[in-house]
């Protein structure tokens, strides 16, 4: 299985990365609101983060290195 220590969500549209960082408080914390925690003591709060960026542009200019691109084909 293939575990990283950091996701990078990128999007080229601002809202769909207002969207997906809503989506990732309410997958990061529990019933009570309170983290959940992995077995490194790191959330998925530390663990991601979200850019605006054309493809891999975001990536590409911070030289970023990346291990693993998973995409999502646009959808209308």
């Amino acid at each position: 299985m293939f575990v990283s220590s950091q996701v990078y969500g990128l999007d080229i549209n601002p809202r769909a990365i207002n969207i997906a960082r809503i989506n990732l408080y309410l997958n990061a914390l529990d019933d009570d609101g309170l983290p959940i925690y992995d077995g490194e003591r790191k959330t998925l709060l530390d663990r991601i983060e979200f850019h605006e960026s054309d493809l891999l542009s975001c990536c590409r200019d911070s030289k970023i290195e990346l291990d693993c691109i998973v995409g999502c084909i646009p959808q209308v």
